[in-house]
Order: C-alpha cells, then structure tokens, then sequence
C-alpha cells in the first residue's frame, strides 16, 4: 500500500502530510512536526497546537478514501504521530 499524497491540499496540511510521509512508518513527535512547518509556540504555545490539531483532522478527512490516517499516542506536544493504514495504530 503506497502512502498517499494531497493533490491540492493547503500549504500547512500538505507540509504536515510531508513530515508524517518522510517518517512512514516511524512515529515523530508532535513538537517537530509542528516546528518543521513553522507552527512555532511563541508567546502562545496552546494556540498553534490547538492548530496543528485541526490540521490533522482535516488531513485524516482527506485521508480518509486513501485507506491511510494520522494517528498518535496522546494529546499533548509531547505526544507522538505517524501515518498508519486505517485499522491499525
């Protein structure tokens, strides 16, 4: 099974995508993805995580006919996410 890619996606959630693509089929932390595609904390570190959360449930609705999902281990920063064929985790 190939891992999918976005044909039109937004910048944010085909970066996104491209990080969790370049780790298949490893984990990576929520802070480096975040950190590779500019979602810096700032001033406000809840903000952009709450963010790049919203981004990954679009990209799992996108994922969604590709028999692919983002999947990950908790809900924190800390918390770790990878691609991973619907089903399995």
């Amino acid at each position: 099974m190939s891992v999918p890619t976005f044909q039109a996606a937004p910048d944010i959630e085909g970066a996104i995508l491209a990080v969790l693509r370049g780790a298949y089929p490893d984990w990576v932390s929520a802070k480096f993805v975040m950190e590779t595609v500019g979602l810096l904390p700032g001033a406000d570190p809840v903000s952009p995580f709450i963010a790049f959360l919203n981004f990954i449930i679009r990209i799992n609705a996108c994922l969604a006919s590709s028999g692919f999902q983002a999947v990950r281990t908790g809900g924190t920063v800390d918390d770790h996410y990878r691609l991973s064929p619907v089903g399995e985790s």
